[in-house]
């Protein structure tokens, strides 16, 4: 039970973080630099998952929903936050945006087959990612 009870609050803990991280890099009425913004991203990601950006590109993609709910830290929640993550993160990241933009679809697409509800913010952003890919 004491096990349970550490996993849960680490996934929360990830959860916070990475809603943090989120407003952080799209709150404040300020644009932060796009260097900036992928190291921090990095950094995050590696002190609470051991992935960066790049690792996480470099997951192939037939491999890569099973790689991400493999990590016992990501519930769905969190799942969808590090896709909204890696949404914004596309942003700054011109070289690897299709590919970034890619993975997280593909973490919207495995919430929205999973969860037993519909919901139209996720519909809404997986609209929003395939408009995007389709434009580049």
């Amino acid at each position: 039970m004491e096990k349970q009870d550490y996993l849960k609050r680490q996934i929360d803990q990830l959860g916070k973080v990475l809603g943090e991280l989120l407003a952080k890099i799209t709150g404040s009425g300020k644009n932060p630099d796009a260097s900036e913004t992928l190291k921090v991203v990095s950094q995050v990601l590696n002190e609470n998952l051991d992935w960066n950006i790049d690792q996480l590109l470099e997951i192939p993609e037939n491999e890569f929903i099973d790689t991400i709910i493999g990590n016992q830290l990501l519930n769905k929640l969190n799942i969808e936050a590090l896709a909204d993550l890696l949404v914004e993160t596309a942003k700054h990241h011109s070289a690897n945006k299709n590919r970034l933009l890619k993975r997280a679809l593909m973490m919207y697409e495995y919430l929205e087959k999973s969860n037993k509800t519909f919901s139209f913010t996720r519909n809404q952003k997986m609209e929003s990612v395939k408009k995007e890919l389709s434009q580049s």
